[in-house]
């Protein structure tokens, strides 16, 4: 049959090789290799008049809100919940810069208790002018604390201002026929800041005073007077809200002397005797010195042959150190006719430094904002291990295609056929299968 169409069987397979592609691959499977693309974008975000508000003053002589007549109670209290969220506090111009100041968060509360104790007569009125052989004025603390968080906004300035929140009086009480009582409750703020730069600024501090706790005026002997919960052995706890400023390396010294004001005014025997007497707390002072530092770790430490810790990367600028103290004093007024006192005079209950915790800050170009200098450090090294494992893998899939491409070329090279050599390979056999016949 195939000799009838003048084809013998062999020529099929060399037509049919000839009819392949030309530098095909019979084991080629036609698949495509795809390196990935990796793009790392970096997305960069642009950072971002002429008195204090006035204050309430305190009455020159608190006694003068005694009540007048029979006690109702012998003691009183007063429930303090106040806060003040974004409010502005004030401004003012020193030369030609300017400074103003809010609470971001601020906010006191508490329950405070009144009331007197041991407040006895000398019957044998061997002083007319003192008639008192013992007497103690008390105050206690429940739930006690607060939080004042300032924003600051100011230009390169030094200053010193004074800022009352509020002032209120207390329901009087007393003993009958011997002494009435009336208080007066003050919260000020004494604020001081030294900017070298214009910058915006968040400080602040948390206070707790413990339950239980107390301030006892004795106001036969003032120096017998005694407290407990407003100072840091007694249980007192202080805490820095973290400084935050819009500036990547700031220098600055920020203080704020939080100063409740507890006063007592007596009226003893229908007005034998009228005195102040009364208590000042700096709860506390608090201090921050906030530095730029260099060659340092990521806990603002210096870098020598000694200190090996996490080192801070060429383009991460220098550390912001931020060194916050806290300074408590706790003492007794007591004007003229309290004891034997012949003028005002002060008396100190507490008296001491309390080291905070430091932190050590970076630039964080992410948030625009300062951040802990450990994880800044952290999220960087983790960003580079990133790059650098995307690097490696975008090499490796080069390489991959390259190998593949060259075993292409191979496997074409060993079993690809051009036209011409296809050609002459099938003429001989072609010529077979004419002549055959003939007896050639």
């Amino acid at each position: 049959m195939y000799n009838s169409l003048g084809i013998s069987l062999l020529q099929i397979p060399f037509i049919i090789l000839c009819s392949a592609k030309p530098g095909a691959s019979l084991s080629e499977k036609n698949q495509a290799l795809t390196t990935p693309l990796i793009i790392a974008r970096q997305d960069t975000t642009d950072v971002l008049s002429a008195t204090p508000s006035s204050t309430t003053a305190v009455p020159s002589s608190v006694s003068s809100i005694v009540p007048t007549g029979t006690p109702t109670a012998p003691s009183s209290s007063l429930n303090i919940n106040k806060s003040f969220v974004n409010e502005p506090l004030g401004n003012l111009t020193v030369d030609d810069d300017s400074l103003s100041f809010s609470c971001k968060n601020c906010s006191i509360f508490g329950d405070l208790n009144f009331g007197v104790d041991k407040f006895t007569i000398d019957d044998s009125l061997s002083n007319p002018t003192w008639p008192l052989a013992g007497g103690i004025l008390l105050m206690n603390a429940t739930g006690f604390g607060g939080t004042f968080e300032l924003d600051i906004t100011s230009g390169a300035l030094s200053k010193t201002w004074d800022y009352s929140f509020f002032t209120q009086s207390v329901l009087g009480f007393g003993m009958t026929d011997v002494v009435n009582v009336g208080v007066l409750v003050e919260l000020a703020a004494t604020f001081e800041v030294e900017i070298e730069e214009e910058m915006d600024l968040v400080f602040g501090l948390d206070f707790r005073v413990p339950d239980g706790s107390y301030i006892n005026i004795d106001v036969i002997d003032p120096t017998n007077s005694s407290q407990k919960g407003f100072s840091s052995s007694t249980g007192l706890r202080l805490d820095a809200i973290p400084f935050q400023a819009n500036f990547s390396t700031p220098k600055l010294t920020v203080s704020m002397a939080l100063d409740p004001k507890i006063t007592f005014g007596i009226n003893v025997l229908d007005s034998v005797i009228k005195a102040d007497a009364g208590a000042y707390i700096d709860i506390p002072k608090l201090s921050v010195e906030v530095e730029s530092v260099t060659n340092v770790d990521a806990n603002c430490r210096p870098m020598n042959a000694t200190n090996h810790g996490l080192a801070l990367g060429p383009d991460m600028g220098n550390a912001t150190n931020v060194i916050p103290s806290a300074e408590i004093d706790l003492g007794l007024i007591a004007e003229a006719g309290i004891g034997s006192l012949d003028d005002e005079q002060q008396f100190t209950l507490v008296s001491a430094v309390t080291t905070l915790p430091t932190a050590c800050l970076l630039w964080d170009k992410d948030s625009s904002k300062l951040a802990d200098a450990t994880n800044v450090v952290a999220a960087s090294s983790s960003a580079s291990s990133a790059a650098s494992a995307s690097s490696a893998s975008s090499a490796s899939a080069a390489s991959a295609a390259a190998t593949s491409a060259t075993h292409k070329h191979n496997a074409g090279a060993r079993v690809g056929y051009s036209g011409k050599a296809c050609f002459l390979a099938v003429i001989p056999v072609l010529g077979w299968s004419y002549f055959s016949p003939f007896g050639f």
